[in-house]
């Protein structure tokens, strides 16, 4: 697992979190996992999402606004991109621990658009990464890990990547 802060200057992050936080950001309501026996209470089983690609294809027109951060990463292949927005909750509320796909030359990132006392949390180890503004947490995609809700925000903010590195 690699962690990195600060990762995004202020002119590349800014504009991001603009575009995202406005009334005219669409999001869109998911389950966060479909296994859902990981949860004391179904009615906090959704998060609001925003897929930016998948597929092999863009799928929004806020893409290109996403592209200094690319840029910066290691990446050969993409394979999907997210934004995910998790509402505040009375309590903090863990989502299930999943992988978020099985293939061995699969990295995820998770970028954190905002700070609050949510967190990635990762089975093996119990360690917990916690949601600080442009903050990226790197690891292998088959890694058993959970997000989170929080207590003290509006909202979570995190960008989801899964792709293939560029070998070095």
């Amino acid at each position: 697992m690699k962690i990195i802060d600060n990762f995004l200057d202020d002119e590349h992050l800014q504009p991001i979190i603009e575009r995202i936080s406005g009334s005219y950001f669409s999001w869109y309501w998911s389950r966060v996992l479909d296994d859902h026996m990981f949860l004391e209470d179904l009615k906090y089983n959704f998060q609001f999402g925003h897929t930016l690609f998948r597929d092999n294809t863009i799928t929004s027109r806020e893409f290109d606004l996403f592209l200094p951060l690319l840029d910066r990463m290691n990446i050969k292949s993409l394979h999907r991109i997210k934004l995910n927005l998790n509402p505040i909750t009375p309590k903090i509320i863990e989502h299930g621990y999943h992988v978020d796909n099985e293939f061995d030359d699969h990295t995820t990132s998770v970028f954190y658009l905002n700070t609050n006392n949510g967190y990635t949390k990762f089975q093996n180890t119990e360690q917990k990464v916690n949601s600080v503004k442009n903050r990226l947490v790197t690891f292998p995609s088959s890694t058993y890990h959970t997000g989170s809700t929080c207590t003290d925000s509006p909202r979570r903010l995190v960008l989801n990547i899964n792709y293939i590195q560029k070998t070095e």
